[in-house]
């Protein structure tokens, strides 16, 4: 839009992915920094605890998990891998895209982040287990490969298509960092077509249902499962 100062570096996704509405305007993605810890939190809380799988017989404390996600989100802040998008009329958070080193553990972060990260022991170590059966750790330098952690969007923003742009904006923002790979572990079928549509593939998948851990099915009666996605960048 003309006469708008923008902030240096910002992709400006076109006004037709916001809601219909005249009270939403340009969706402009910034990287993530310190004034967007609390609503990114929030948000985050909001999209992990409606969407993500937990065993049935753990509910997560909202206000617990909400601390966890302030100090996450401050952390990524630091990192400048991870973005959020705004409506530029309303500054409102419209989604947020949550981005690490694949290098990074939850040991060399912190202890709040061991912390954070058991309260879900059972989903980490599917995905660990995952992970390790298609991805050889060891030589993955830092720097080299993007793991893109968590894709969010607000309620008001959702069916048009936003995933696929942050998605899209973060791996040009990581490439320009010298990365050169990406994965993302997807919980479902949906966030799945969302990457595929970015040009990932799968490499690998593991199913709630046969998943156990010291004999227990946490995720038993679950369906589908969580598919390994990666790409070049």
């Amino acid at each position: 839009m003309a006469g708008k100062t923008k902030h240096p570096g910002n992709g400006v996704i076109p006004p037709g992915t916001a809601p219909d509405s005249s009270s939403s305007g340009e969706l402009v993605r910034i990287p993530l920094t310190e004034s967007d810890v609390e609503e990114s939190a929030r948000l985050y809380t909001e999209v992990f605890l409606a969407e993500e799988p937990t065993p049935r017989s753990r509910v997560p404390d909202p206000a617990l998990f909400l601390h966890y996600a302030r100090l996450y989100a401050r952390f990524l802040a630091g990192k400048n891998l991870s973005l959020v998008v705004r409506d530029e009329w309303t500054h409102d958070l419209a989604g947020f895209i949550f981005c690490i080193d694949m290098t990074e553990t939850a040991e060399s972060v912190g202890e709040w982040a061991v912390e954070f990260l058991s309260e879900f022991r059972e989903a980490v170590i599917m995905i660990n287990e995952l992970e390790d059966r298609y991805i050889n750790r060891a030589a993955i330098s830092p720097g080299s490969m993007l793991h893109i952690v968590h894709v969010g969007v607000s309620r008001s923003y959702r069916g048009k298509g936003m995933a696929q742009l942050m998605i899209k904006k973060a791996l040009a923002h990581a490439q320009e960092q010298g990365f050169r790979h990406a994965i993302a572990d997807c919980t479902g079928p949906v966030s799945r077509h969302s990457f595929e549509q970015c040009g990932f593939h799968e490499a690998g998948f593991s199913s709630y249902e046969a998943f156990s851990l010291n004999g227990d099915r946490p995720f038993a009666g679950r369906e589908g499962g969580i598919f390994l996605m990666v790409r070049d960048i």
